[in-house]
C-alpha cells in the first residue's frame, strides 16, 4: 500500500508543473498528510565541507501510518548547506 501512495504523491507533484527547490518542502508535506505517510531521519553520512560549503546524504524512512505493521521504505537524499 504504501508504494501506491508514494505513486499517487508522486502524480499530484507532476500535475504541479515545474516545482523551484524551495518550494518542495511546504508541496510535499500537506500530500505526506494527507496520505497518512509519516517521514523521519534516520542517518546523515557522507558528510564534507568545501569551501564553506557541506554536502552530505540524509537518509529517511517513510512509514505507511495505516498499515498495521507500519510498512516502510528507507529513501536517501543528497543535501547541502551554504
Amino acid at each position: 500500500m504504501l508504494y501506491k501512495k508514494i505513486i499517487e504523491i508522486m502524480t499530484e507533484i507532476k500535475s504541479c508543473g515545474r516545482i523551484k527547490r524551495e518550494d518542495i518542502v511546504p508541496i510535499l508535506l500537506p500530500l505526506l498528510a494527507k496520505y497518512k505517510i509519516s517521514i523521519k531521519p534516520a542517518e546523515v553520512s557522507d558528510y564534507k565541507y568545501i569551501n564553506q560549503e557541506a554536502s552530505f546524504i540524509v537518509k529517511y524512512e517513510l512509514v505507511d501510518t495505516e498499515d498495521p505493521e507500519l510498512q516502510s521504505i528507507l529513501v536517501q537524499v543528497p543535501a547541502r548547506r551554504i
